[in-house]
């Protein structure tokens, strides 16, 4: 953690000490966003503090990290909080886009990046790729029973949490339920032990109405190795809800037929 010093420091109502240091959370692209990001946590009571809060707003213009740049820390006890404060922030902050289609370039355009590149270099502000927010959808199926929750999107420890709530609040929910998971529009990449913790502690949490039914999650073959190794990490889920893993949806509603039929 970088030490930074106390006057380009600017506290919101909590002093770091040695048992709860403070770390970095994100670093806002405008002074609006800082304010917005602060408020929100203040609603949440969670302390922060933002470096460069006063200086960095005396030197405008491109942003140095440790320079101009504002960054926003919470104590390391209420991290993952603030993290899924974070999230919900920043998809409702960004308009979902297609990120394989995001900011389509002209050849004019392109030429005159080039260009703006070799004369400006880093100075020269580009848009912000957004990667489209994790979205979920739930489907109640009479044969076999169950339900199908499709989920899209980068894996979150928070999307999984609101999904989770989601189901378990439906009308038709019952504890024991079967569910199939549809995790083929899943991204796993930027998924952090910090989120399968978050997940980990939800389903614990929620035990009791969970019951002991089947999970079934579709995983996309190549996706599959990648899958596994996420949720290697850390200690697995101790509970009577049991899983199983299939690479298509047909399969799994095939597999509920013959080994999950009713509600356990």
């Amino acid at each position: 953690m970088v030490n930074w010093p106390a006057a380009m420091i600017n506290n919101h109502d909590h002093d770091a000490t040695d048992h709860d240091p403070f770390q970095p959370l994100y670093s806002p692209e405008s002074d609006v966003e800082l304010m917005i990001l602060v408020s929100r946590l203040a609603a949440e009571e969670i302390p922060s503090q933002t470096s460069n809060d006063h200086f960095g707003s005396l030197y405008i213009g491109p942003q140095i990290a440790h320079f101009n740049r504002k960054t926003v820390f919470v104590p390391a006890s209420e991290f993952q909080r603030a993290q899924h404060v974070l999230t919900d922030f920043l998809q409702r902050q960004y308009p979902v886009r297609d990120a394989a289609n995001a900011f389509p370039l002209t050849l004019w355009q392109k030429v005159r990046t080039i260009a703006e590149f070799l004369l400006f270099g880093w100075m020269v502000p580009q848009p912000p790729v957004t990667p489209p927010p994790f979205s979920f959808s739930l489907q109640w199926q009479a044969t076999p029973a169950c339900f199908v929750v499709t989920c899209s999107g980068p894996l979150t420890g928070a999307g999984m949490c609101d999904a989770g709530n989601a189901l378990l609040s439906h009308p038709q929910w019952h504890k024991g339920h079967h569910v199939i998971f549809d995790h083929r529009h899943l991204d796993f990449s930027a998924t952090s032990p910090n989120d399968v913790a978050q997940i980990r502690h939800f389903h614990h949490m929620h035990e009791e109405q969970i019951g002991n039914g089947w999970s079934v999650f579709v995983i996309d073959e190549e996706q599959s190795d990648r899958w596994h190794a996420l949720w290697a990490q850390g200690d697995a889920i101790t509970s009577t809800n049991r899983t199983f893993v299939v690479s298509r949806l047909d399969d799994a509603f095939s597999w509920l037929v013959q080994h999950g039929s009713g509600m356990k």
